[in-house]
C-alpha cells in the first residue's frame, strides 16, 4: 500500500515568485509615492515662506505635490551631480579595484605561489595591502548607504526646501531688478488693479507680488480677473 503522507506535492513554479514580484512592486510604488508626496510638500512650503506667504492658506492637492516633488528631485539631482565631487569617487573607484584585483591574484595558478612567497617575504606589506581591501570595502559600504539615505530620507526634507529656495530666488531675481516687469495683471470692472507675479491661489485667496508697490499681497479671490501678460 503506497504511503500517501510521503507523496511529493509540486507547486506550480511561478506562483511564489509572480506573488513576491507584485508585492515587491507595489511596495516600491508605495514608498516612491511617499517620496514625491513629501518633497513637493517641502518645496510647495519653503516656497511659500520665501515669499512671505502663509502656506496653510493654500493647500495644494497630492497630485499637484507630487508632480512638484519629482521636478525638485530632478532639477535638485542634476545640480548636485554637476558639483558633485567625482575625483573623490574615482579615487575610491580606483582603491575598490585594486582591492579586489589583489584579493583575486591567488586564485591565479600561474601567480599562486609568487603570491604566497612575496606574503612570506614582506608580510608586513601584505598586512598593508588587506588593510587597503578592508578600506576600500568600508568606503563602498559608506557610500551604499550614502546614496541609499539620499534617496529615501533626505529628498522630502532636504532636496524639497533646496528647490522650494531656488524657485523663489530665481523669481526675486526677474521681479526685483532693476526693470520690474510681472507676468500677470488683476483686472476688476474692465480697469487694471494690480500687475505683478501670482505666487499661489486659491478658491477663495490669491497671493500676489505687486511690481508697483514691491511687496507681497494676499487678496480676497472676488471678482478679480486674472488675465496673463506676454513677454
Amino acid at each position: 500500500m503506497p504511503n500517501i503522507w510521503q507523496t511529493p506535492i509540486s507547486l506550480p513554479p511561478d506562483s511564489k515568485p509572480s506573488h513576491y514580484s507584485g508585492w515587491g512592486d507595489v511596495a516600491m510604488t508605495t514608498l516612491a509615492g511617499i517620496v514625491l508626496h513629501g518633497c513637493g510638500h517641502v518645496a510647495y512650503t519653503s516656497y511659500l515662506k520665501a515669499w512671505g506667504v502663509q502656506a496653510d492658506l493654500f493647500p495644494q492637492s497630492a497630485d499637484w505635490k507630487v508632480v512638484r516633488g519629482y521636478y525638485a528631485i530632478v532639477l535638485q539631482g542634476l545640480g548636485m551631480i554637476r558639483s558633485f565631487p567625482w575625483i573623490s569617487v574615482a579615487i575610491a573607484l580606483f582603491v575598490v579595484w585594486l582591492a579586489v584585483w589583489i584579493y583575486r591574484l591567488p586564485d591565479l595558478p600561474v601567480n599562486q605561489g609568487l603570491i604566497e612567497q612575496f606574503g612570506r617575504r614582506h608580510p608586513r606589506i601584505m598586512l598593508f595591502l588587506s588593510s587597503g581591501g578592508i578600506a576600500a570595502s568600508g568606503i563602498y559600504l559608506a557610500l551604499a548607504l550614502f546614496f541609499v539615505g539620499l534617496f529615501v530620507a533626505i529628498p522630502p526634507g532636504l532636496l524639497g526646501e533646496h528647490a522650494g529656495k531656488d524657485e523663489a530666488i530665481t523669481e526675486k531675481s526677474r521681479l526685483l531688478g532693476p526693470v520690474s516687469r510681472g507676468d500677470s495683471e488683476l483686472w476688476e470692472k474692465g480697469e487694471r488693479k494690480i500687475r505683478g507675479h501670482i505666487i499661489a491661489s486659491s478658491s477663495d485667496l490669491i497671493a500676489i507680488y505687486d511690481t508697483d508697490l514691491h511687496q507681497v499681497r494676499t487678496l480676497s479671490r472676488g471678482d478679480w480677473e486674472i488675465r496673463k501678460v506676454g513677454p
